[in-house]
């Protein structure tokens, strides 16, 4: 495996612009700052959302730093010359009066803490920013806050009022007449030469913030659109200013590190500081020993840098920042520490269980299992009585929302899935009761075996889908919720039958009558987007049919050839997927809007807010379904190229350094830089180049390998249950070459059934296998791919501790090939 600095991103002076990192405890902590910062301490970042959360908290805001020998310079984007994205932190350099210096930071696994080092030969001021508060609930007031100090360091405290979440005006609404019902507190320390600390001046604490980019924002959304639909999508869209606290300056000279620790008591917030304080060293051997396991356990390589780097840094970022382990969520439902998937960062900085349960699947398929056991444990409870439902979403300050049509069906998904990677079904019999307590109440309401969506929390809440505003409230039958049903109805029949025969009985009666009823969706060639109350069609051409690849359901041959088609024609974006086809714009747009360019230039579409959420800028989670549409019929180049060639230069050039946003537009990336199921998605689907598929309790291996010509060849370590092994392959017009091998020696009792696609006019001439260095004589055929003139070479082995196989291919004659 490469070093870890191998994967280091670096960014030259010219390239800051617009870029942000990510650092996190994987426990629900993190660090997100700019690369660069502003000209001036009021303008130190472009938006609200930078800065050190915990679960739904807001601690620091930013540092300000100043350097100099003769004179004091604000370390920001005009004397900076570099930034370093590594895989353990990041780190910022400049030149300050000929003489280079940087400020280089760094959050430690488990620990509420972070720190700063500052290194070079000048006298740096530091003023640290603190914004003490709900992340979603800005402060404007600083009087509340208070400080104690001491030789080195200070500790700041500042306690937050009652209220509640407000989901109509996605807003934390305070109690200013309750007693404050909690305090956060936050304790800093500077260790270095000459380290001191002075406090600054009572009057000048309290420091201003203007947010550019905001500020901006807020005026697009609300100079477009019609104006009952000027609303952003994110909570405090229409603030663009707050005011933080500055309450000390910490000075040292050539080389120190200020010290951060948080907490939800004093004693919490300095131990935090003291046990990063006390082992530094350690924490950061600990850090990259941390980092190096993960990228053993789902190692994974083309042998294109470009490639191999964005893998590593976007796997890097999603295991530390958005996978929490055992993280305490205050103020919420949740009696206990628990495993989840936050959403993202910015103001999706809690678990949304639709989000969550999606980007499980990179868990399981990267081999991450008693991660995911944790998190499909913890995802399931709090159930809904009355729907069966799972929560929507675990914010602080609110009760758990269940207005998910689809979020409990994905969590299905993955509670199955995890057995079947595992072979561990103690899990699924625990959480039995919870999953036939859904089916029964869903099949209560199913409407001609279709399971119906809205309505069901409220009487005028519609859009209880994943594009979930009230401009595309999709109520009665979406498609992709037809799909996701059918799915879960076929994987737990059995599962149910052994407990439940009654049950099985109606889920049996429910899966013919809805795969039936899907005809209904089908308008030019393939299913549209969604059935209406009335059973009506809704002729409009979006993703959500291609669900259908990511759940397992077969379409056909026909069908799915006109959907890649479309997908290629009318989806496909420049970074992801767009969420209406241009073809349809004109169906659900005013004239006035598109031919507007400030919103739309030929088949791009700025996003105005949830006036077009949903409906046209494009979204990168999706891009996985299209990959493994692709993938299916044998096209590995237009699966790479069309649909993650795009995603490695996100995650490497534009925004969120190892990030994938939420959206793309006509402005760049929109949303947070660091969305979970973005960058699970775009794991999960270069994984899906291997074409390994797990089956436990079936011990059956299915290997199925294609590789794009831009990549030389792919190695990456799957995992069947417990046991790795090591896949490794290469291709060419003429060869195909497989090694499979378990590095811990013995294989497990499971068989191996392992298929090639082949080129166009291309079949097998030669095949060679060796098991465990013996040659073998191999039962092997070649046969169609269906919907394709394409062949495949398919051969059932028994595990073995290695597995060699070279195919040599030959040209098909034309006779022959016109036959097949």
């Amino acid at each position: 495996m490469n070093s870890l600095a191998s994967y280091d991103v670096n960014l030259t002076r010219e390239s800051l612009k617009g870029r942000t990192f990510l650092l996190g405890n994987k426990r629900a902590f993190s660090l997100s700052l700019p690369a660069a910062c502003g000209s001036s301490d009021a303008l130190l970042h472009p938006h609200k959302w930078f800065g050190a959360y915990l679960y739904g908290r807001k601690f620091l805001e930013a540092q300000v730093v100043r350097a100099g020998a003769q004179r004091q310079h604000l370390l920001n984007q005009k004397a900076q010359t570099g930034f370093t994205m590594g895989l353990s932190s990041a780190r910022r350099t400049y030149q300050i009066e000929s003489r280079v210096c940087s400020e280089e930071f760094f959050v430690p696994d488990g620990v509420q803490a972070l720190a700063c080092t500052l290194d070079g030969d000048v006298d740096f001021v530091v003023e640290p920013e603190f914004d003490m508060r709900r992340a979603i609930a800005l402060v404007h007031d600083t009087g509340t806050y208070n400080v104690e100090a001491w030789d080195r360091g200070a500790l700041i405290t500042h306690p937050l009022r009652r209220g509640t979440y407000d989901d109509v005006s996605e807003a934390f609404v305070t109690d200013d007449d309750a007693e404050p019902e909690v305090t956060l507190y936050a304790a800093v320390e500077v260790v270095g030469e000459g380290a001191r600390l002075e406090e600054v001046p009572p009057l000048y604490r309290s420091r201003h913030k203007s947010f550019a980019r905001d500020r901006m924002r807020r005026q697009i959304v609300a100079a477009s659109g019609p104006e009952e639909a000027r609303f952003d999508h994110a909570p405090l869209w229409s603030s663009s200013v707050t005011r933080v606290f500055a309450p000390v300056r910490l000075c040292l000279h050539g080389h120190g590190v200020i010290f951060y620790g948080f907490g939800a008591t004093r004693q919490e917030a300095l131990d935090q500081l003291e046990a990063l304080r006390d082992s530094m060293i350690p924490f950061q051997v600990q850090k990259n020993e941390g980092v190096a396991d993960i990228l053993s356990r789902a190692s994974f390589g083309t042998g294109l840098q470009r490639v191999d780097t964005a893998y590593a840094q976007v796997l890097t970022r999603l295991m530390d920042a958005l996978v929490a382990r055992n993280a305490i969520a205050e103020d919420t439902a949740l009696d206990r520490p628990a495993t989840m998937v936050l959403a993202g960062n910015q103001y999706f900085h809690d678990s949304w269980k639709r989000d969550e349960n999606i980007a499980l699947g990179c868990l399981l398929s990267l081999g991450f299992h008693e991660l995911a056991r944790g998190v499909v444990n913890d995802t399931w409870q709090l159930q809904d009585q009355e729907t069966g439902r799972l929560p929507q979403r675990i914010r602080a300050g609110e009760e758990p929302p269940y207005h998910s049509s689809d979020g409990t069906l994905w969590a299905l998904q993955r509670l199955y899935q995890y057995w079947r990677c595992t072979g561990d079904e103690s899990l699924l019999y625990d959480k039995l009761p919870l999953v036939q307590h859904f089916f029964r109440r869903s099949l209560d309401r199913a409407v001609n075996g279709m399971l119906p969506s809205g309505r069901t929390q409220a009487p005028d809440y519609l859009w209880e889908t994943w594009m979930d505003t009230p401009h595309t409230p999709r109520d009665g039958f979406p498609v992709e919720i037809q799909m996701l049903w059918i799915s879960c109805l076929r994987l737990y029949r059995p599962v149910v039958g052994r407990v439940d025969q009654d049950l099985e009985h109606r889920m049996a009666e429910a899966e013919r009558s809805a795969w039936h009823a899907l005809q209904r969706f089908y308008v030019r060639g393939m299913p549209a987007d969604s059935l209406d109350i009335d059973l009506q069609v809704r002729d409009l051409l979006t993703p959500n049919p291609y669900f259908c690849f990511g759940v397992g359901l077969d379409l056909g041959p026909d069908v799915e050839r006109i959907m890649r088609d479309m997908g290629r024609r009318q989806l496909a974006g420049h970074q992801g997927i767009k969420t209406l086809a241009p073809q349809d714009w004109g169906r659900v747009f005013p004239a006035d809007f598109l031919e507007d360019p400030r919103h739309v230039r030929g088949r791009r579409m700025r996003s105005i807010g949830k006036f077009n959420y949903h409906r046209g800028v494009e979204w990168n989670w999706l891009s996985q379904f299209f990959v493994q549409a692709e993938l299916k019929y044998g096209e590995p180049d237009v699966a790479y190229r069309v649909y993650l060639k795009p995603q490695v230069s996100a995650a490497l050039d534009l925004a969120g350094i190892g990030g994938i946003s939420e959206l793309f537009d006509l402005s760049g990336a929109r949303g947070p830089e660091f969305q979970a199921w973005s960058m699970a998605g775009f794991l999960e689907a270069l994984h899906a180049f291997a074409g390994v598929h797990i089956d436990v309790p079936a011990r059956t291996i299915r290997i199925e390998p294609q590789i794009p010509a831009l990549w030389p060849s792919l190695r990456v370590r799957k995992w069947y249950g417990s046991i790795p092994f090591d896949l490794a392959y290469a291709s060419d017009e003429l060869t195909r070459s497989l090694s499979l091998e378990f590095p811990w020696g013995e294989a497990p009792d499971a068989d191996f059934d392992i298929a090639f696609p082949l080129p166009p006019r291309r079949t097998a001439d030669y095949v060679e296998v060796r098991l465990d260095g013996e040659r073998g004589i191999p039962g092997w055929q070649v046969e169609r791919m269906v919907g394709t003139e394409r062949r495949r070479i398919r051969m059932r082995l028994p595990a073995r501790s290695k597995v060699e196989i070279t195919v040599l291919l030959k040209r098909l004659s034309n006779r022959v090939a016109m036959g097949a």
